[in-house]
């Protein structure tokens, strides 16, 4: 309502170029507004779902996150070391510069991700784990290799089958809820599997 009055305003006044400006970053901040909150009530939606059926430890579905970002990333290098997993990582930029919501975005890709890699992964080769926060976007990659036993089953392969075609079977579902996060902030995420390689990539657009 705000919005539509302040526009209505602009259209109706002839009285003044202050008048004009003022009226015009009223309707800019209400358009942002009404924004920020649509992505918000998309992403708690979006939670909802995913939370009350993804596979895993109840505990850990229903864990709210309001630790800062640095720490979860830390935390969840450290559980994938403590799994017998080393981890070459990389964390470059200021993630305490994100929004909230970017903010725990991220930390669900990347305790999901790390999640993954200890479930999955090939415990004699090291994994990759890396964030950057640039300008317009905080990017992530993890890298691991598949464990024979997932290789054999072709999980991982299923996997990526099952976020394509909007399965909820199996690990497709953790996939999906990822997917379905990043893009509701206008971001991106892929996941790939080269070989005995499995592949994630992330970025979020960051709105200052």
């Amino acid at each position: 309502m705000l919005v539509m009055r302040a526009e209505a305003a602009k259209l109706q006044t002839g009285k003044g170029a202050d008048l004009s400006e003022d009226l015009d970053f009223i309707a800019r901040t209400g358009r942002a507004a009404t924004s920020h909150l649509r992505n918000m009530l998309e992403v708690l939606r979006v939670s909802d779902k995913v939370e009350l059926s993804a596979p895993g430890s109840i505990a850990d579905r229903f864990t709210i996150i309001d630790s800062p970002p640095e720490k979860v990333i830390e935390e969840q290098i450290a559980k994938v070391r403590a799994a017998g997993i080393d981890v070459n990582a990389a964390i470059e930029g200021d993630l305490s510069s994100l929004p909230e919501i970017i903010s725990v975005t991220l930390s669900r890709v990347v305790t999901e991700s790390c999640s993954n890699i200890v479930k999955h992964a090939a415990h004699e080769a090291p994994a990759t784990i890396m964030v950057e926060v640039q300008d317009e976007s905080v990017d992530a990659i993890f890298i691991n290799a598949i464990s024979e036993e997932d290789s054999l089953e072709s999980e991982s392969a299923s996997a990526v089958d099952a976020v394509e075609q909007g399965s909820q079977a199996g690990l497709g579902l953790g996939l999906i809820g990822q997917r379905e996060r990043v893009e509701a902030l206008g971001g991106t995420i892929e996941f790939s599997q080269r070989e005995d390689t499995w592949i994630v990539r992330a970025s979020i657009p960051v709105h200052r």
